[in-house]
């Protein structure tokens, strides 16, 4: 699972006896590198994941038997510069040096926006430099080895917080854009997904969601305790999701799996196969259906 989403979540339905309401057994396996994430979900060692709806896409493609239980976050990806930077628009870009972990979903799902919304190519008009991890991108931009980095929360809050004095800035997400083509909605970044060949019952799955449902909302409502829970279990400074979720570059946004959802993925979809950047076949009807079909 991806920490920086699911630790506050789990962290708060533990301490309020949530699991233990819902009858859940839970054994949370976290995971650093999304490539090894990905191919132990599809060899079976998770029951479900909270990762890429595109990577989750294109495992279901090639026959992994896996739904979509519903969405946790809208896009979170940003390209972030310096408060130096003169940003008019994508075309600022051009000539920059933009650090970017290449295969990395947020960044095709930028670059892909950037070439259907804005005409811009961002590997051609721009330098791409390589980064080792988004937060390396943005390691990157404060050394001056890059003039932007693409990265996501709450990765860009904590590099704000911890260094104030780098003025970094973030100057363009995709997120209003694909919602002019998707009629208001954003892309999402993080779903949970579900194998349904393996031991977990669908009621156990459904109950977890719920129980993440709850968890979510309580921390929207108070970022206070967002992120005295983040500082206790994920070891960030304080302040840091407070940042994220002030500046409106964070929410949880959990929703069970319906025609919102599956429209924004087959939008994404989409647009990713436009630019190239979808290699997988085609997505069985049965990733879209949830619980339900």
């Amino acid at each position: 699972m991806q920490r920086s989403v699911s630790a506050p979540m789990i962290a708060y339905a533990q301490e309020n006896g949530l699991l233990d309401a819902y009858g859940i057994d839970l054994e949370v396996v976290e995971n650093t590198n999304p490539t090894t994430m990905y191919q132990e979900f599809v060899s079976g060692r998770y029951d479900v994941n909270l990762g890429d709806p595109i990577a989750h896409a294109a495992m279901a493609a090639d026959g992994a038997p896996i739904r979509v239980l519903g969405g946790f976050n809208a896009n979170l990806t940003w390209l972030v510069g310096t408060e130096d930077m003169e940003w008019t628009g994508p075309e600022s870009l051009a000539g920059r040096r933009v650090a970017v972990l290449q295969g990395a979903g947020g960044y095709l799902l930028i670059r892909a926006a950037l070439r259907q919304f804005h005409d811009f190519d961002i590997e051609e008009e721009a330098e791409t430099v390589g980064a080792q991890s988004p937060p390396d991108a943005l390691s990157q931009v404060m050394a001056g080895a890059a003039d932007v980095g693409a990265s996501f929360e709450v990765s860009i809050s904590n590099a704000i917080v911890t260094n104030p004095e780098a003025g970094l800035v973030p100057v363009y997400n995709p997120n209003e854009d694909f919602a002019e083509f998707t009629d208001g909605e954003t892309p999402w970044q993080t779903v949970l997904s579900f194998r349904d060949d393996q031991g977990a019952d669908a009621d156990t799955v459904q109950c977890l969601f719920l129980a993440f449902q709850e968890a979510a909302e309580a921390l929207n409502d108070d970022v206070d305790l967002l992120d005295r829970l983040a500082v206790e279990h994920i070891g960030v400074e304080e302040g840091v999701y407070r940042e994220a979720v002030e500046s409106g570059r964070y929410v949880y946004d959990v929703r069970p799996m319906g025609e919102d959802i599956a429209n924004d993925i087959r939008a994404m979809l989409e647009m990713r196969e436009a630019d190239d950047s979808y290699q997988g076949g085609e997505v069985p009807d049965s990733f879209y259906e949830g619980l339900t079909g």
